[in-house]
């Protein structure tokens, strides 16, 4: 979202300097001092985190069905992925200013006992849900290794919505937890991207047919290069070549 926005991307740096500048009042030692001057932080600190939870908001809308997508495909249909924001607060820049504002006045005993803000965007996390089970606290290393796969492959179809092309695509190591079938279907969803895999093991067959330029690296030699072209130019396995 940084990388696509600079309007979220210059809200989230003027946070988070804000954000440490209210942190270090609150541990003055002068509690006159800090009721005086918390009220101008905090208003400051609701306009930033008011442009970050709208920007976040319409950015889960758009990456949440798309991520789904790629889930089930990668999963063959077996595994539903929900995406959401926890914590969030929802409605138009004003509306949620005006809550971010009511959350941190709210807190201002709380804080001053920490010494530190406990509201604001800088506490919010996704929750990441597959098949109804909290993927990132009961999931199995394959479901989570599929769920992180599909959030970063929903990543490249928002920048090809956004800006027109796909970025490079790059994934190291993605198919040691992953079984053959999941890694044809990986490599096959990301057939018309540019993309560069490293793996230390590839399941026989996972490659078969596939317009790859295939390497193979050890003590740090090209030791085998094994592939055929097409008609069009492209490198293309064949069974030998796997």
């Amino acid at each position: 979202l940084s990388q696509l926005s600079k309007k979220y991307f210059t809200a989230l740096i003027r946070y988070n300097k804000i954000l440490e500048q209210r942190n270090n009042l609150l541990k003055n030692p002068d509690k006159s001092i800090v009721l005086d001057t918390l009220p101008v932080w905090d208003l400051q600190l609701a306009g930033e985190a008011s442009k970050i939870y709208y920007e976040r908001n319409a950015f889960i809308e758009k990456i949440a069905p798309i991520a789904k997508k790629a889930c089930e495909n990668l999963s063959n249909g077996k595994e539903t992925l929900l995406v959401e924001l926890e914590s969030t607060i929802k409605g138009d820049l004003d509306e949620i200013k005006n809550a971010c504002y009511d959350n941190l006045i709210r807190n201002t005993e709380k804080d001053l006992k920490l010494g530190y803000t406990t509201f604001g965007p800088h506490r919010q996390d996704i929750k990441l849900t597959l098949n109804g089970t909290d993927v990132k606290n009961y999931g199995s290393q394959g479901q989570q290794r599929t769920t992180a796969l599909a959030l970063k492959l929903a990543e490249a179809e928002i920048f090809k919505i956004e800006t027109g092309e796909y970025p490079v695509l790059i994934l190291d190591d993605v198919f040691s937890e992953l079984d053959r079938e999941r890694q044809k279907l990986l490599v096959k969803y990301i057939t018309g991207m540019q993309a560069i895999i490293t793996a230390t093991h590839v399941e026989r067959g996972a490659l078969t047919g596939l317009e790859v330029n295939k390497i193979t690296i050890a003590d740090g030699k090209i030791k085998r290069l094994r592939t055929k072209k097409n008609a069009n130019g492209m490198m293309k396995l064949d069974q030998k070549g796997e």
